[in-house]
């Protein structure tokens, strides 16, 4: 390899030109050049290695051949702390790692006052001299899958520590080398504070962290949905009664019916546990997760119902939403305000409302959707300021829409993505570890401070919404809250600094497309199609097939005989008469809360979730499969008429009033067509339709249900007709002869006969 210094390699090149006389001018030149490149080996290799870094910055914890990982460090020095790390060696090939030396270094003396010198020294694409050695550790030999961890430790009245003497991130370098091959190495920061070291004090920068407080998943709880189709809704009536019914009532259900697994729950214990320990994170709740607490902790301000996603929303057909269930009135500001006051219990309980950004970018049409809900602020991801090359800055901008202005707070984007978990960029060698990450950002948020350090700016960072492990977040915000250049804000402060746009410069900051793939957008559209049809079953059942108000008193009457028989025969019959009674409409709009719940969790921001388009169907079918018919056995008919009873089944709470339909695939076999029944709550009633025989044969009749509008719904049950006598046919004629003989006989032996004496 060029570069490298291995013994032999000038003579070994030697005999080759010997054995190749024809070529002799040739090899000489050649030898001539590796010996100029030879003495620059010490420039070749360090540029070398600093080129491969960059090329293999995944090789750290995942590398194919030897992993170095960075798994904790001091982040940030000062006067009392020391310096401490934990590094761990893994042999990931077939081979056996030679034994070797770890060596952990820094400059002391060096300061970054570039960001492109911090982010090319990430990278290892910026070569750094590392002088200052803080550890170094003998290796041994590891074999195939082995791996070792080094841990080091310096006081804080150590050498190696006492001459760093001036405040700010320093490079540190970890280096692992066999003495053949280059070195596998992690470059990464340490800061040293302004803690005992005689500096000019200035300014802290102000930082406000906020972190989505929403559920990481929920799971839906299929019984309770089945059961609040099938059972009797008064207890969830009633229990729901208070000044604000509906909105309690929808609480109420949505917690019976979205619950949080295991996971989830311990997540969520995590979540109070870090707003606890750090009162000055900043939370943004989604109002319909709070319901899920026992008790609700304090939150800073409300986000929009579901965490909906207002980005993808703004991206398709607003009719399309309507027809799924969803309107702006299900995630607006109101919308928010009443979940939150059903999930504390306060009825006078108000809150500032933030709309948190969803899958995609806030495009200006997501911006005028946000504002129409009665957003005025919406919190931007850390990719909004991808482009923007300029200093750190406040994050704020005030855009103008045709609904009037909105402000927009953007997450500073390096410092926000290390607090979510995620690298810099996909070609550094030390920000994929939890302890790497942390390094980075503090020593990141130090170079903006002394950028600007009279500059009046609050950046803002935001944590991860996802399955992010919070145990990093409090780490970090331990972090910050210790940093000597570091002052946390809350969001009243971001709130009130001044723009850092707004009108028409701020305009061309507004992202032109949301950044949403065309595939996701197809699955959006899918899914919007079947939350559209299950709303559609529900709103058909509750005016086409449910009898929502008590029925004249002729209709009771036809029905009255044979409902009241069976809830005789039941023993109900008080039951049956109160349901009979009873108002459907609450369960009914109960039902609809349900399924517009599980079309807004659909499209959360955290990701399309496809159990909640399943529960929604589920709802929907057992909704018109609730109603059914009886399968019934095959019918013999002996005689040109006959009846055929069929019996209706009803699983709901709530009476429901149908049509039946029965139509033969025969000509010589047919019945009635239609009859109409009226079945009282989980009950079930017979009808009966006339069956009509011309001559013998088979037929098979179709029983389906139909609605008050004559559309059909439910399962279809076939029914077996057999007739197996008939006198219209040549069989029949003999049978009359034969029958008419026998009676002429008959005839003449009672008069030809002998009589007795007596007689």
């Amino acid at each position: 390899m060029i570069g490298e210094h291995r013994p032999g390699h000038y003579s070994t090149l030697n005999n080759a030109v010997r054995r190749m006389p024809t070529q002799r001018s040739i090899c000489r030149i050649i030898i001539l050049l590796l010996a100029v490149a030879m003495f620059f080996a010490p420039h070749t290799n360090q540029a070398f290695a600093a080129e491969q870094s960059a090329d293999d910055a995944s090789n750290s914890c995942n590398d194919d051949s030897l992993s170095l990982c960075l798994l904790s460090t001091t982040a940030v020095v000062t006067d009392t702390s020391g310096f401490d790390a934990t590094i761990s060696i893994t042999n990931n090939t077939e081979n056996t790692v030679s034994s070797g030396t770890l060596i952990t270094s820094t400059n002391a003396l060096y300061p970054f006052t570039s960001r492109v010198d911090m982010q090319g020294w990430s990278e290892g694409n910026t070569h750094i001299p590392t002088p200052n050695t803080l550890n170094t550790s003998e290796v041994s030999a590891l074999e195939p899958g082995a791996s070792t961890t080094i841990s080091i430790h310096l006081t804080a009245d150590s050498t190696e520590l006492k001459v760093m003497n001036s405040w700010g991130p320093k490079p540190l370098l970890v280096s692992f080398s066999t003495g053949k091959g280059r070195p596998t190495q992690v470059h990464s920061f340490l800061t040293r504070s302004t803690d005992g070291l005689s500096t000019a004090q200035t300014p802290a920068l102000s930082i406000t962290a906020v972190l989505p407080l929403t559920a990481q998943s929920w799971n839906v709880d299929h019984d309770t949905l089945v059961d609040l189709v099938t059972k009797s809704g008064n207890e969830s009536a009633q229990s729901t009664a208070s000044p604000a019914a509906d909105t309690q009532r929808n609480s109420v259900s949505s917690n019976s019916i979205l619950t949080l697994n295991k996971q989830a729950t311990e997540r969520q214990q995590q979540q109070l546990a870090l707003l606890n320990k750090h009162p000055q994170l900043q939370t943004i709740a989604d109002p319909n997760y709070l319901s899920s607490f026992a008790i609700p902790p304090q939150t800073t301000a409300v986000m929009q119902p579901s965490d909906f996603d207002i980005t993808a929303y703004s991206q398709g057909n607003a009719d399309s939403y309507s027809k799924a269930g969803i309107t702006t009135k299900q995630w607006d500001t109101a919308a928010g305000l009443n979940s939150l006051r059903s999930a504390t219990g306060d009825t006078q309980a108000t809150a500032q409302f933030y709309a948190w950004q969803g899958q995609g970018a806030w495009t200006l049409s997501a911006l005028e959707s946000a504002k129409q809900a009665g957003y005025s602020t919406v919190i931007a991801d850390s990719d909004y300021e991808a482009n923007n090359s300029s200093v750190a800055h406040t994050g704020k901008y005030v855009i103008t829409t045709k609904n009037g202005d909105i402000t927009v707070l953007a997450a500073q984007r390096e410092l926000s993505r290390l607090a979510q978990g995620k690298a810099t960029s996909s070609d550094t060698d030390g920000e994929n570890t939890d302890a790497g990450r942390l390094a980075r950002f503090m020593a990141q948020s130090a170079l903006y401070q002394m950028e600007q350090p009279y500059a009046n700016r609050v950046l803002m960072v935001t944590f991860s919404e996802s399955s992010q492990n919070l145990q990093d977040a409090d780490a970090l915000m331990t972090a910050m809250e210790h940093a000597s250049w570091i002052k946390l804000t809350d969001l009243q402060t971001l709130d009130t600094a001044d723009s850092y746009q707004d009108g028409s410069t701020a305009a061309e900051s507004i992202p032109s497309t949301s950044g949403i793939s065309s595939r996701k957008l197809a699955l959006i559209d899918e899914y919007l199609s079947t939350l559209a049809s299950n709303q559609n079953d529900i709103v058909r059942f509750g005016s086409a097939i449910l009898v929502q108000k008590k029925t004249s008193s002729s209709d009771e009457s036809d029905s009255s005989q044979t409902s009241d028989t069976q809830a005789l025969a039941r023993g109900d019959a008080s039951t049956s008469a109160n349901q009979k009674n009873s108002d459907a409409t609450v369960w009914l709009e109960q039902l609809k809360s349900i399924q517009t719940l599980l079309a807004l969790h659909t499209f959360s921001g955290t990701g399309l979730q496809h159990r909640f388009v399943q529960a929604s169907s589920t709802l929907a079918d057992q909704l018109l499969d609730g109603v059914s018919i009886t399968p019934s056995e095959s019918i013999s008919v002996i005689s040109e008429t006959a009846s055929m009873p069929v019996t209706i089944s009803n699983d709901h709470p709530y009476p429901v009033q149908v049509r039946v339909s029965s139509q033969t695939d025969s000509t010589i076999i047919a019945t009635s067509r239609i009859t109409e029944a009226t079945v009282p709550a989980n009950s079930e009633v017979q009808v009966t339709f006339t069956i009509r025989v011309a001559t013998s044969g088979e037929a098979t009749t179709q029983i389906v249900l139909l609605d008050r509008n004559g559309q059909e719904f439910g399962s279809t049950q076939s029914t077996r007709i057999t007739s197996s006598l008939q006198l219209s046919d040549k069989s029949g004629l003999i049978l009359l002869g034969v029958g008419i003989l026998f009676g002429a006989l008959g005839l003449w032996r009672q008069f030809n006969r002998k009589k007795d004496a007596d007689e």
